[in-house]
């Protein structure tokens, strides 16, 4: 998996979205492209870029809101709106034969930790890029991992 990694401004991203969790995720997010998909590439000014907007719904990282939608600040009838924060991404483009889900299980848990970051969880938005033609691309917000433990120490030391 090539990746790179790129510091982006907060931006705005207007859809729909659905709760889901791991087990029911194909089904629910089928649907949502299903009934939003053509809609939303016709109000898009780029046409060509749709986001897929993740968040975690509860403490143990079960169930997770997922919104389809496009960069924008403005919100058209009963679209949800969505800031995501600024932050240094850490981004992968989805590899042939490989399923979205299987992707962010290697990035997020493998990939990532073997360059020397960790998903930064405060952060706490990750999101897809869609192209056109349907190419993925993952982008998770990173720290690094021995700044990270660097801090830990230091304030376990400190209680």
């Amino acid at each position: 998996m090539n990746i790179r990694f790129e510091n982006r401004n907060k931006f705005t991203v207007c859809g729909y979205q659905t709760e889901t969790n791991s087990e029911n995720n194909g089904h629910d997010l089928g649907q949502l492209f299903a009934r939003h998909e053509n809609e939303l590439r016709e109000v898009s000014e780029s046409k060509s870029r749709l986001y897929g907007v993740m968040w975690y719904t509860d403490d143990t990282h079960q169930r997770y809101c997922y919104l389809l939608g496009i960069e924008t600040n403005k919100c058209q009838g009963d679209m949800v709106c969505v800031e995501v924060p600024a932050g240094y991404f850490a981004v992968a483009s989805v590899p042939k034969g490989m399923t979205e889900v299987e992707a962010w299980t290697d990035f997020f848990f493998n990939e990532i930790p073997a360059l020397g970051y960790l998903p930064d969880e405060k952060h706490g938005i990750y999101f897809e890029l869609f192209s056109e033609t349907g190419d993925c691309e993952l982008w998770t917000p990173v720290k690094s991992a021995e700044k990270y433990e660097f801090i830990k120490k230091i304030n376990q030391g400190i209680e």
